[in-house]
């Protein structure tokens, strides 16, 4: 902070700098602030003050990357500001202390009580955490994060479905990983990663399951792996020691090849240069996934053994 108390701002390369180490891509936050991606390029380039935006388009600017927006303005903070979160305002209604309302969640209080704070924006908690917490104070996720919620309700996988529920709505809508990543603003390795169990839902960001959500039109809660007691799993699920399954390995195997393909069709639907460098980059990077995953047997099919 400078002598006169003001907040020294934020530079052009910081801004990149934080989007990128924080994993929001450029169009995600054109998005959530109402701007096209050729405004956040300008505005990270330096071509263009982040002060030409709406002061609500900073905050959420601010907010998406978890940063105090007086850090993007340079302006003075406010005594109190971000104080007074969602998460503690439901709390306190219920009577609940920070403690009482990790119990109730049944999630850490250390990784709760700086979200609960404000201290950090709680878009980048664990969703399996938010998930959770969500559950304990009756509402939902997006409410929590301060995004709209969806107005009509979704249904549950139906029983025997065995694959994640990110793939049962987004097959259910009739949609390719890359068509969802477009909406959603994320990557296909995301959600092929998602999909394969790879990740587990609780592991990734909030933010990312709710970008996941909103490009679906459901709740995030909707998308959460679950545990065998029907709660939102936290962390990432430890599988249980099988036989190599051929299946498996030819799943994996045609997910990245379909998902390069879909991006592939995408790249020459699209006029806009940009989009068509990131569909190409994302279909070479689900090519190599693919040919990395056929690397892993001769060429008879049998598994190669494990370096020594």
């Amino acid at each position: 902070m400078s002598g006169n108390g003001r907040t020294i701002p934020i530079g052009a390369a910081e801004l990149r700098a934080i989007r990128e180490r924080e994993s929001v891509l450029e169009q995600t936050l054109a998005r959530l602030t109402g701007v096209d991606t050729a405004t956040v390029e300008r505005i990270e380039n330096g071509e263009t003050p982040l002060s030409t935006l709406e002061p609500d388009q900073i905050r959420q600017w601010a907010k998406t990357l978890g940063v105090n927006p007086a850090r993007l303005t340079g302006e003075t903070p406010q005594e109190g500001e971000g104080a007074i979160t969602v998460i503690r305002r439901m709390r306190t209604e219920r009577g609940w202390s920070c403690p009482q309302l990790a119990a109730h969640a049944n999630v850490p209080y250390r990784s709760l009580r700086q979200y609960d704070s404000g201290e950090r924006d709680t878009a980048n908690m664990a969703a399996g955490i938010l998930a959770r917490v969500a559950i304990a104070l009756d509402t939902s996720m997006e409410k929590l994060a301060g995004r709209p919620e969806p107005d009509h309700a979704t249904d549950n996988p139906p029983a025997g479905w065995d694959g994640t529920r990110l793939a049962w709505h987004r097959t259910r809508q009739g949609l390719s990983q890359a068509e969802l990543a477009i909406r959603a603003g994320q990557t296909t390795q995301t959600i092929g990663g998602i999909e394969t169990r790879r990740w587990a839902t609780g592991s990734k960001r909030s933010r990312i399951i709710l970008d996941l959500a909103a490009g679906l039109g459901v709740r995030a809660l909707d998308l959460m792996d679950q545990t065998p007691e029907g709660k939102p799993r936290m962390d990432e699920p430890r599988p249980a020691k099988t036989e190599h399954s051929d299946a498996a390995d030819d799943f994996v195997y045609r997910n990245h090849v379909n998902a390069a393909i879909d991006q592939l069709r995408l790249a020459l639907r699209t006029a806009d240069t940009g989009e068509r460098i990131r569909l190409l980059t994302g279909a070479l990077a689900n090519t190599g996934n693919a040919i990395g995953q056929l690397a892993q047997f001769d060429s008879d099919g049998r598994a190669r053994p494990p370096r020594k």
